[in-house]
């Protein structure tokens, strides 16, 4: 019809769909790196949606389009944080069977996991207690955490006092906080920390100190 009235204009675009959803995932996605550079250098507590919407330049609308609450923001900030940073887990303990190399093993590697990525953890845990919306997350991370430790005193028997006690020691021992104090305030390296802190899971966990190694130079 349009022809013999001699129109020829354009037909009507079709909806591209595909290319609609490429776009939402892309700002998605610059939200997320937003939000994730302002928790691990200004910390959660100290960003506001402004922030956030302003380094994804995007509006604050749509900032809260994409994540209506914080617990959803905060959900998506951590799995990208594990995505690029993937932490130490079970795995670094296959091979070792000895109640001493597994501690070791256990808190070297995640000390030289904080080398890397520590400083960043840190103003994520400092901020974790002040913002009920975050603890929830945190919390899980630390859970994770706590399983390693008692994967590497799976030599011990559980629920024994001396394995309450070492639990305790090397939860405190794996925690970033204790990192930072001992590498970052007190000047210690990684390793000098790593066996600090694991000569004193062993001391509690009753382990003969003639029969664990010497610290590492």
């Amino acid at each position: 019809m349009s022809s013999l009235f001699g129109y020829h204009g354009p037909m009507p675009r079709k909806y591209d769909l595909g290319k609609r959803k490429a776009l939402l995932e892309d700002t998605r996605r610059r939200i997320v790196e937003a939000t994730l550079h302002l928790h691990t250098s200004k910390g959660p507590a100290r960003t506001s949606m402004q922030d956030i919407a302003r380094l994804a330049d995007v509006s604050q609308v749509t900032a809260y389009r994409h994540f209506p609450t914080l617990s959803d923001l905060f959900g998506a900030c951590k799995s990208r944080f594990l995505e690029k940073y993937p932490p130490p887990g079970p795995e670094i303990l296959e091979g070792s069977q000895s109640l001493e190399e597994r501690v070791r093993t256990t808190i070297l590697k995640l000390y030289r996991y904080y080398d890397v990525i520590g400083q960043a953890l840190w103003a994520i845990q400092r901020d974790a207690e002040v913002l009920p919306e975050f603890k929830a997350v945190f919390h899980e991370s630390m859970a994770s955490l706590i399983s390693l430790a008692e994967a590497a005193l799976a030599p011990l028997v559980r629920n024994t006092n001396s394995y309450r006690r070492a639990l305790a020691v090397l939860s405190v021992a794996i925690d970033v906080g204790t990192w930072r104090n001992l590498v970052r305030l007190q000047g210690f390296t990684s390793e000098q920390a790593a066996e600090l802190m694991a000569e004193l899971v062993l001391d509690v966990a009753g382990v003969n100190r003639d029969s664990v190694s010497s610290p590492r130079r």
